[in-house]
């Protein structure tokens, strides 16, 4: 893999939005992928005729882009240093390198040594097959909450009941998330029984079990974060920027800021039962949302590893059911085959799911307000959105104004 310096601008609102401004950036990763004999590029000279070039929508915090030559696809990301505050290159990059190496990731072939660009390759994700979709619509109305409503399914467009992955991306609360369990046990059904289109309309829960069970056997590293050393470093930043001068006298930004801190202690308290659980760390994504997930050959890959650590073995199983649209039935099925049996976990850790559900919008929220703090205004209302939308997914929230 090539690793040399490329310089672009230090500034969010100059990155390129087009091949044109694109160009000399690809000019300089093929002069460093040409010097580099050891690449496994074998048409490393197409990158000099790139047919097609796209912006790919799903980041937050950094810039894609879809680039098509003649003969292979490529992602070319582009970081911004508002994301890098946020995270450690050095251990993304440990992770992603060895995702790939098990076939859980794309393989990357290009670093600048500043740690801004990285070219990937490209999986373009395949139609989620579904059974029932037009008439059931995943009986959606038992995982919604009062303050989020679900999404509804878009079929992909393939002339059959299929879906794309992306299309399952929703937001359940700790509340939706019990709300379900508690309609699942009434309604007498087994969650181990796939006989039921209603229940089963399609096997996104399998593909996540399969990667979730992947993904827990992968190397620790020498990166640990417990869950309350990670939510301690976010409040830590929080109030810090809470000094600032400039973020004083945002109120809508300090507003939001008050609501979340008004809820320490009931974090404090989550994370103390959710630490309990655990008997050992495990490796974490930390960010399993559909927009990270990629389908093809009929298994699931994983990019996007800003936040991967070894870390609390409820993060990723959490961050699955918070965003994923699946049925009860589908919940059940996930977690249950999931966490029986789990090395890492105490018998406790079914039980401590909806906490650790409503912990993955705790970081949330924490994050949209640092991205906010530290992007230039422009931005900052965006941002400021997101912490609304995963506000709402704590439970016994307040109202913002």
């Amino acid at each position: 893999m090539a690793d040399k310096t490329t310089v672009i601008s230090e500034d969010d609102t100059t990155l390129p939005k087009s091949k044109v401004e694109l160009q000399p950036i690809l000019d300089t990763i093929f002069q460093s992928i040409s010097s580099d004999t050891s690449d496994p590029i074998a048409d490393v000279a197409t990158l000099k005729m790139i047919t097609h070039c796209e912006p790919l929508s799903g980041g937050l915090s950094n810039q894609n882009f879809h680039l098509k030559t003649p003969t292979s696809d490529f992602v070319l990301r582009i970081n911004t240093p508002t994301s890098d505050s946020l995270c450690s290159r050095e251990r993304e990059l440990f992770y992603w390198q060895h995702l790939a190496e098990a076939g859980l990731a794309p393989t990357l072939h290009y670093v600048s040594d500043d740690r801004r660009l990285y070219l990937s390759d490209f999986i373009k994700s395949e139609p989620l097959l579904c059974q029932g979709l037009e008439t059931e619509l995943y009986k959606i109305d038992l995982l919604k909450t009062d303050s989020i409503a679900q999404k509804p399914l878009e079929l992909a467009d393939t002339g059959s009941s299929s879906l794309s992955w992306q299309c399952l991306e929703t937001q359940c609360s700790a509340a939706g998330f019990t709300q379900s369990r508690f309609a699942l046990s009434r309604s007498h059904q087994s969650p181990c029984s796939q006989n039921s289109d209603i229940g089963f309309p399609n096997q996104a829960h399998v593909l996540l079990l399969s990667l979730l069970q992947a993904l827990q056997i992968q190397p620790k590293g020498d990166y640990h974060i417990s869950l309350t050393e990670q939510w301690q470093a976010y409040h830590q930043q929080l109030t810090a920027l809470v000094e600032k001068v400039e973020n004083r006298t945002n109120a809508i930004w300090q507003a939001r800021v008050d609501a979340l801190l008004a809820k320490h202690d009931d974090f404090a308290a989550s994370l103390k039962a959710i630490e309990a659980c655990q008997l050992s760390p495990q490796f974490c994504h930390r960010d399993l949302n559909p927009h990270n997930l990629l389908l093809k050959d009929n298994r699931l890959y994983c990019i996007d590893f800003e936040y991967a650590i070894a870390s609390h073995p409820l993060c990723d199983i959490a961050a699955v059911l918070a965003t994923h649209n699946l049925t009860p039935s589908q919940q059940a099925y996930l977690s249950q085959h999931y966490l029986d049996s789990h090395p890492h976990l105490s018998a406790d850790a079914q039980r401590l799911l909806p906490a650790a559900i409503e912990m993955y919008w705790v970081f949330a929220c924490y994050w949209a307000l640092l991205m906010a703090a530290r992007s230039e205004q422009g931005k900052q209302m965006e941002y400021l959105n997101w912490f609304d939308s995963f506000f709402a997914c704590i439970t016994s929230n307040q109202k913002l104004g």
